[in-house]
């Protein structure tokens, strides 16, 4: 029978622990921690032919389809890999777009302070069909996300979130709390009952669907123009006016990271589909890529539209494809670009 040597096993699970406690050790697990950088995204296509600047952008849940809005008043469906206009319509002031999850219709939210609904199913007829205007809303929509195949939301001026039932196309309930105008809602990747909004009243709330009531509000620095959802719904983000950044842990109540970059106000926030970057976009045309897992400065500075001069170079829209393959980036300069790795 085999007799065990307990007193060699207990010296070398020694050395063991010395050699992990080693500096140079250390060092090399951090480099190997980091064995995923985040690489560059590459400029997929263009899409070209809207009038003056991006308004809104959405992607289809299948992610094949964009519909986007513009300042000249078009409301535009494209294959965004063929680069080609599939239909339109035609609406000023359009501010939100977003699609039906199943059935061929999108809803737009804007100044008129009204949710439009359009059917885009008759592929005979290149201009949409409009069903229905849907009007509860004291201030203009800035924001219309689905929850579900039968519920979508609005938020927008007048500080109120707005349930629908798209199958009624009637009010299901309302949420306040907010003291200011309200412009962006979203979800995590797999949907429940919680999404997060922000407002230009400096703070970004998360809402339960189920009790109609706040669950976390947090204050950040400044005005918040856009928000978003981390996919495992256990944290939110948040773009300020004055070009910070936050990231919020829903579990502990606190924050868990700041991202600044100085002298650029912050326009849009998402997050990949993993999780690990946080695309912040900014009004100087730059989206800076921030690593969520790590510390220190963004990780990438992609010039998505900094190249333009003046108020062109300025990003209004960034909306990650649910496939998580790719996002897209609309600006001043009328102009829509997909990126991708």
């Amino acid at each position: 029978m085999a007799v065990y040597d307990f007193a060699s096993s207990e010296a070398k699970l020694k050395e063991r622990v010395a050699a992990v406690t080693d500096s140079s050790v250390l060092r090399k697990t951090a480099e190997a921690a980091n064995l995923f950088p985040i690489a560059m995204p590459e400029l997929k296509n263009t899409l070209v032919g809207s009038i003056k600047k991006i308004n809104a952008l959405a992607w289809s849940n299948d992610s094949k389809l964009i519909c986007s809005s513009d300042q000249g008043g078009k409301v535009i469906i494209w294959d965004p890999k063929c680069c080609l206009k599939l239909s339109y319509a035609t609406q000023n002031f359009v501010l939100t777009t977003c699609f039906h999850p199943t059935e061929k219709k999108i809803y737009v939210g804007g100044m008129d302070n009204l949710v439009t609904v359009y059917d885009y199913s008759d592929e005979s007829n290149i201009e949409f069909k409009k069903l229905k205007e849907l009007q509860e809303h004291d201030g203009y929509v800035g924001s219309c996300v689905f929850a579900s195949n039968t519920q979508f939301l609005t938020t927008g001026g007048d500080a109120k979130i707005v349930l629908w039932d798209a199958t009624k196309n009637t009010k299901v309930s309302q949420f306040l709390g907010h003291q200011g105008d309200a412009g962006s809602i979203k979800f995590p990747k797999v949907k429940g009952s919680s999404f997060v909004t922000s407002s230009t009243d400096g703070t970004v709330r998360v809402w339960d669907m189920r009790t109609g009531k706040g669950t976390h509000a947090f204050k950040t620095s400044g005005e918040c123009n856009s928000c978003a959802f981390f996919p495992s719904g256990q944290a939110i983000a948040a773009a300020c006016h004055n070009g910070e950044a936050f990231l919020y842990d829903l579990r502990s109540c606190g924050q868990l990271q700041k991202f600044v970059r100085k002298g650029a106000r912050a326009s849009a926030i998402e997050f990949s589909s993993s999780g690990r970057i946080m695309y912040c976009a900014y009004e100087d045309g730059f989206v800076g890529l921030w690593d969520t897992f790590g510390s220190g400065g963004y990780k990438q500075k992609l010039d998505a539209h900094a190249s333009n001069t003046g108020t062109s170079k300025i990003i209004a829209h960034l909306a990650v494809s649910p496939d998580g393959t790719a996002f897209a980036t609309g600006a001043y300069d009328a102009k829509i670009k997909i990126w991708g790795a």
